[in-house]
């Protein structure tokens, strides 16, 4: 199957005849339809972290406690301002830092307490990635040759993941070659070729536009979500609105300490408007915080300025309301975003 998969994408790479691609396309898909592939429990938990703490140095930063859950299939965003944590929790889980107190618990099909045969299951790609010699295809190769893959093996699951994650026309450039994006396509092919059970990727949109930040997550939803390889992610990102729209839960790390998370009905805003105490409004206007607070008054207003950005609290039951008070009042709106149910609204 992965022969034939190849061969369609080589000659749709090649420029063939369309009518010939959608022939292979169809003839695969057609046999794929055939196979039988073991699905994995979605509620298996594949890690958790209880009471975590970790500091540094006497009177320094400290993290924790921290209590973590991930299933298989289950994405985790992890956020917060720049030095709250993100990376030594990571690194924390990927045993890479050793811990103060508390307890990790790998359910990732090991057996036994083998540090090396733990650490083979776990992929953690630092936010700088590490320069790489020759081309990007030499380079996969290798990473299938450590974890003694069959030789007959290794050119088409190379291949495909060249081909799964868009690399087809990069397979021959070395590092300095390609751009932040594929570099960072790059580590998460060779990373996903080994199969690991859980994946953890610190700031992996950083430095990406818009178009590339979206691609990138998305390729990394469908990856986690695997029918026959499942995996556990956490990601760290500063890419707020980005990381809600593809994770199953968000954390949000403040001084080391969690602070809040909003997991997926609550993401997905599956409640109703009834159920709704307090609207928070992250909002750009051209009127005063006093005007604001006096349009508001009513609602019991709580108004932060954060980032060039009003924060506004309101005891008030829609946003249709929201809305008519802006019109009474002659509030200038250039952007409003109701952040009721995102962790925009922890940053204060």
């Amino acid at each position: 199957m992965y022969k034939q998969a190849i061969n369609l994408v080589e000659k749709k790479e090649a420029g063939a005849n369309q009518e010939v691609v959608s022939k292979l396309f169809l003839d695969l898909v057609e046999q794929l339809k055939l196979i039988q592939i073991d699905t994995l429990n979605e509620d298996c938990t594949c890690f958790s972290a209880s009471r975590v703490n970790k500091r540094y140095g006497k009177g320094a930063f400290k993290l924790g406690p921290i209590d973590l859950n991930v299933k298989a299939r289950e994405i985790v965003g992890l956020v917060g301002e720049n030095g709250n944590g993100k990376t030594t929790l990571l690194r924390i889980i990927a045993q890479d830092l050793s811990l103060d107190s508390g307890t990790l618990n790998y359910n990732i099909g090991i057996t036994g307490k083998d540090l090396y045969e733990l650490r083979s299951h776990i992929a953690y790609v630092p936010q700088r990635t590490a320069k790489w010699h020759g081309t990007l295809k030499d380079n996969l190769r290798f990473a299938l040759a450590c974890y003694k893959t069959p030789p007959k093996e290794i050119e088409s699951r190379i291949l495909m993941m060249i081909a799964r994650l868009g690399l087809w026309q990069y397979q021959d450039l070395k590092w300095k070659e390609l751009s932040s994006g594929y570099k960072m396509r790059f580590e998460l092919a060779r990373i996903l070729l080994t199969r690991p059970r859980l994946l953890l990727l610190d700031e992996p949109i950083a430095n990406l536009d818009i178009f590339s930040q979206q691609v990138i997550l998305e390729d990394i939803r469908m990856i986690a979500r695997a029918r026959r390889h499942p995996m556990a992610v956490v990601l760290s990102s500063q890419q707020l609105y980005e990381v809600e729209k593809h994770s199953d839960k968000v954390i949000f790390l403040k001084q080391g300490e969690l602070k809040g998370s909003i997991d997926r009905n609550e993401l997905r805003g599956e409640s109703t408007e009834s159920d709704k105490q307090e609207i928070v409004l992250e909002l750009d206007c051209q009127n005063s915080k006093e005007e604001l607070m006096a349009a508001f008054s009513e609602y019991s207003p709580k108004i932060d300025s954060n980032g060039g950005m009003y924060i506004i609290h309101l005891n008030i039951s829609s946003m249709q309301m929201v809305w008519k008070t802006f019109n009474e009042n002659n509030i200038t709106v250039v952007m409003v975003r109701d952040i009721t149910k995102s962790t925009r609204r922890f940053f204060n």
